[in-house]
């Protein structure tokens, strides 16, 4: 996270780096997180509970699916709902996609229109 010019570089697959920028409600909320004003800048922002990077995802995702009592999902389900949503709110599919860094059959289409409940509920 870079504070002052308001970006987040994170590394992606294939060694690559994307840099986003972040909004001001972004960088208010994230400075409001517990000890931000005793973070180092090489320190994670959500770190595991010895301040280590993330890891086991597997066991919190099944932890979040028992307390929820919402199952049958997968971890990149988020990231397609995540897409969806800001769809929804006019943000360019390509730029949702580039943001997720989510590749689709559908790259030559003009736009990717959200899944409608109708169309959602013949997938079942």
């Amino acid at each position: 996270m870079n504070f002052e010019e308001k970006t987040w570089t994170k590394r992606v697959k294939g060694g690559h780096q994307v840099t986003h920028p972040l909004s001001d409600a972004a960088i208010d909320l994230l400075k409001a997180l517990p000890g931000f004003d005793r973070r180092k800048n090489d320190d994670l922002l959500f770190p595991n509970q010895e301040f280590g990077q993330l890891g086991n995802w597997n066991r919190s995702k099944l932890q979040l699916q028992e307390i929820s009592s919402v199952g049958d999902w997968h971890r990149h389900d988020l990231r397609r709902t995540g897409a969806t949503i800001l769809t929804l709110f006019g943000i360019p599919p390509k730029s949702s996609m580039h943001c997720f860094r989510i590749r689709t059959r559908l790259r030559n289409r003009r736009s990717v229109r959200p899944c409608t409940a109708t169309q959602s509920s013949r997938r079942k």
